[in-house]
C-alpha cells in the first residue's frame, strides 16, 4: 500500500466515512484502519456512529432497495466501504503522478475535502445514497470546482487512467469499470472540467507539463554548477540544493502557466509528501537578499536557462515569453543587488575565473621562490589551489564561504578535501619541513607570500586599487599563519 493510499484511508476513517474501523488513530499517519483488511460492517461495531451513516450494507441491499434482486453499481462496488477504498487508491495515485499532481499540492487546496467529495460523487453516480453537489456548499459542482484551473484534456485523460488503474487494483469488474468510464467521459461531464481541450493552451502544456519542466531545471542547475563565473553561489554547504531545485521547479511550473502556486506549497509534517519541502518557498526578494548578485551574474544564469530550454525544444514565442517574464524589471529587481556589476572587488577583478588564473600564477611564483617554497614541499597543489580560490573569493566580497565548500567543489582525485582554518593549517609548519634547522613561518615569509600574490595580481592586470583591497583583506590572516603572531603588529 502506498503512503498516500494509507493516509487517505486513515483520514476517511477518522472522518467517520468508513466502516469496521477497529480503533483508528487520527494522530498516526501509519495507522491503517481495519477497513483496509477487507472486513465488512456487521452492524455491531462498538462505534455505530462511525458506520455507513444509515446506508444499507451491500449484503442487505438486494432485499431492502426494492430493485427485484438486481444489485446497483454502488452495491457492486461494495457499498460505502468499497467506494472509499477505490477513492483512497485513486487519490493516492493522483498525488504521486508528477504529470498532474501540481493541481493538488498547493496550500490552498483542501485535499481532505477533495477526497470526501470524490467519495460522495462516486457514491451518487453509481446509484448510492446522497446527492452531488451536496447542497451544503462543501462539495461544489464540477464547473465551479474546476473553473480557471486550465485543466487540459491530457490532464483529464491521465486522471481517468488512474481511476481505471485503481479500479483494477480494487478488483472492480470490467463491465462496471466500463460503466464508470462512460459516465466520466460523457461530453457534458468532461466539459465542466476540461478548459484546454487541445492540451496546448499554455507554455506549461506545450512544454510537456511538470516532468519536462523538472528536467529543464535539473539541466539548468547542472549547467550552473559547472560555470565558474557563477557557481560560487551554489557550492556552499549552507545552501540546501534539494530545496532549491524543488522551489525552482514549482516556480517554472507557475510562470509557464501550470497549476503550481509558488510560495503556497502544501506543507504538513503529518502527511506524506511527493515534493520534499518542510517550509514554503520564499519570495525572490527574501531568497536573494544579501547575496550581492550582480547583473552580469544574473545574465549568465538566464543564459543557462535559455540554453537548457532551447535544448529541450522550447522555441519561438514560448521562449520569448519566458525570457520576457524573467527579465521583467520588477522580477529582476528582487534578485539583482549589484546592478552595475562592480559593487565588490570580486566583481571588478573578474569573478572566479579571474581568481583561478591569479591563484595558478601565484602558486607557480611561490613554488619558484626559494625563500618560502620549502613550506610547500609536502602540499597538495590541487587542494591548495582550490582552497585559495575559495578564500580569495570570500575575502574579496564574492559568494564563496571559506570552510563551507560542498563535495562537488572539493573533490580532488576522488577524495573530498575540506579547506581547514588558517590556524590549524599553518600550526607547526616549518621550512625545511624536518631537521634541526627547521624554522616556523616568519613575518618576512608572510611578506614574501603576499608579494608573490601582488605580482600575480599585477600580471592579471588587476587595477592597483583592487590589489590594495585584496592585500588589506588578507592582513588579518597574518596572526593565524606566522609562528609568532606578535610580529604581525604594525607598531
Amino acid at each position: 500500500m502506498t503512503p498516500w493510499k494509507r493516509f487517505f484511508l486513515n483520514v476517511l476513517a477518522c472522518a467517520g466515512l468508513t466502516v469496521a474501523l477497529g480503533g483508528c488513530s487520527c494522530d498516526d499517519e501509519n495507522q491503517t484502519p481495519a477497513a483496509d483488511s477487507g472486513e465488512r460492517d456487521t452492524g455491531t461495531d462498538a462505534n455505530p456512529d462511525l458506520g455507513n451513516n444509515g446506508a444499507p450494507d451491500a449484503a442487505d441491499d438486494a432485499d431492502d432497495a426494492g430493485n427485484n434482486g438486481q444489485m446497483t453499481d454502488y452495491e457492486r462496488l461494495g457499498g460505502r466501504e468499497g467506494v472509499i477504498r477505490l477513492v483512497a487508491d485513486f487519490a493516492g495515485r493522483l498525488l504521486e503522478d508528477p504529470k498532474i499532481n501540481g493541481y493538488f499540492l498547493n496550500g490552498a487546496t483542501d485535499i481532505d475535502r477533495v477526497v470526501e467529495c470524490l467519495v460522495l460523487q462516486v457514491t451518487v453516480v453509481t446509484g448510492g445514497p446522497g446527492e452531488y453537489p451536496d447542497g451544503e456548499g462543501r462539495c461544489r459542482s464540477m464547473a465551479d470546482a474546476h473553473r480557471g484551473l486550465g485543466i487540459s484534456q491530457q490532464d483529464y485523460d491521465d486522471l481517468l487512467g488512474h481511476l481505471v488503474a485503481a479500479g483494477k487494483d480494487q478488483d472492480v469488474p470490467d463491465d462496471l469499470l466500463d460503466t464508470l468510464g462512460a459516465l466520466f467521459t460523457a461530453d457534458e461531464f468532461v466539459a465542466d472540467i476540461v478548459e484546454d481541450a487541445s492540451s496546448d493552451g499554455s507554455i506549461y502544456q506545450r512544454a510537456g507539463r511538470k516532468p519536462a519542466l523538472d528536467a529543464l531545471i535539473d539541466s539548468f542547475l547542472g549547467r550552473v554548477v559547472l560555470d565558474a563565473k557563477i557557481n560560487g553561489y551554489f557550492l556552499n554547504d549552507s545552501l540546501d540544493n534539494a530545496r532549491l531545485a524543488t522551489c525552482l521547479k514549482r516556480q517554472a511550473c507557475q510562470i509557464s502557466g501550470g497549476p503550481c502556486k509558488y510560495g503556497d506549497e502544501r506543507i504538513d509534517p503529518d502527511q506524506p509528501a511527493p515534493e520534499t519541502l518542510t517550509t514554503v518557498c520564499r519570495s525572490m526578494l527574501e531568497t536573494h537578499a544579501g547575496l550581492g548578485i550582480s547583473q552580469q551574474d544574473y545574465d549568465d544564469l538566464l543564459g543557462h536557462l535559455v540554453e537548457a530550454a532551447t535544448t529541450m525544444g522550447l522555441e519561438g514565442d514560448d521562449l520569448a515569453t519566458l525570457a520576457a517574464l524573467l527579465t521583467d524589471t520588477d522580477f529582476v529587481g528582487e534578485i539583482v543587488e549589484d546592478t552595475s556589476s562592480d559593487g565588490t572587488a570580486y566583481q571588478r577583478i573578474g569573478r572566479k575565473p579571474a581568481l583561478d588564473l591569479v591563484v595558478s600564477d601565484f602558486l607557480n611564483r611561490v613554488l619558484a621562490n626559494p625563500q618560502i617554497n620549502g613550506f610547500f614541499s609536502d602540499a597538495d597543489a590541487n587542494r591548495l589551489g582550490t582552497c585559495l580560490v575559495r578564500q580569495l573569493c570570500a575575502e574579496t566580497g564574492g559568494p564563496c564561504r571559506y570552510g563551507q565548500g560542498v563535495e562537488r567543489d572539493l573533490m580532488i582525485d576522488g577524495t573530498v578535501v575540506a579547506c581547514r582554518d588558517m590556524l590549524a593549517t599553518h600550526t607547526g609548519v616549518t621550512n625545511p619541513p624536518v631537521g634541526d634547522d627547521a624554522v616556523g613561518i616568519t613575518i618576512d615569509d608572510f611578506a614574501a607570500l603576499v608579494a608573490d600574490l601582488v605580482e600575480a595580481l599585477m600580471a592579471a592586470e588587476v587595477p592597483e586599487d583592487l590589489i590594495t583591497l585584496v592585500v588589506t583583506a588578507l592582513e588579518p590572516l597574518c596572526e593565524d599563519i606566522v609562528a609568532d603572531p606578535l610580529t604581525c603588529s604594525n607598531d
